[in-house]
């Protein structure tokens, strides 16, 4: 894989619905939705800059663990490696169950009463009913026909998804944006929901707990 897969790679991780999900609790914390703007873009600046600055001693040699050798040992090296595991583990399953509830959606609106069919066998308190269960099914078998393929095979992947996903994506966040601003009242402009001003100190805490 090339620096062009690499780009594209990136491109399709972030520009997805995890993008809107750091706005929407930055404003259910208590920013206006233009500090929001500035602490998403802040963070951003300052993950990109350690993203390059953490892959300058690899490029020379081309060995991706070089970097992690030399901070940890030979053998002390396979810590990051796990740590990164378990931390993919944790970070699909929360896609699994965003994917799932969209898949669920989907299905729901080519059937209607779906959840009216499907009895919910689960308890209460776990997050999920038994519908939304088989989006989540749905979703998980999906990204197995993905994760068979090795990484070179999905070249042509990268091209098309980065190519067609920009314009797609752009379609799509005007269209959500238009959809959030049409479905509000007329008398409602975005800076009334905000009336409570935060603290100095608590708007520095949530900034800074958005840029980390």
């Amino acid at each position: 894989m090339g620096w062009l897969q690499f780009f594209e790679l990136g491109f399709l991780v972030n520009v997805n619905i995890s993008t809107y999900q750091p706005g929407a609790s930055l404003l259910a914390v208590g920013l206006n939705w233009w500090q929001a703007i500035i602490v998403i873009e802040a963070g951003s600046i300052v993950t990109g800059i350690l993203t390059v600055l953490n892959s300058i001693s690899d490029t020379p040699s081309s060995v991706v663990q070089f970097g992690v050798c030399i901070g940890f040992s030979v053998y002390g090296a396979y810590f990051p490696v796990l740590n990164r595991i378990l931390l993919s583990l944790v970070w699909y399953g929360v896609q699994a169950v965003i994917g799932g509830k969209v898949v669920f959606v989907c299905l729901r609106s080519i059937w209607p009463t779906l959840d009216r069919r499907i009895q919910n066998t689960l308890p209460e308190n776990i997050g999920i009913t038994s519908e939304e269960f088989v989006g989540y099914f749905i979703f998980i078998v999906i990204c197995c026909v993905f994760i068979w393929f090795k990484p070179h095979q999905l070249r042509l992947y990268f091209h098309a998804g980065a190519g067609a996903g920009a314009g797609l994506s752009l379609v799509a966040f005007v269209a959500l944006l238009g959809w959030a601003l049409g479905t509000k009242g007329p008398e409602e402009s975005l800076d009334d929901a905000f009336d409570d001003v935060l603290s100095s100190r608590v708007l520095l805490l949530a900034g800074l707990s958005a840029v980390a």
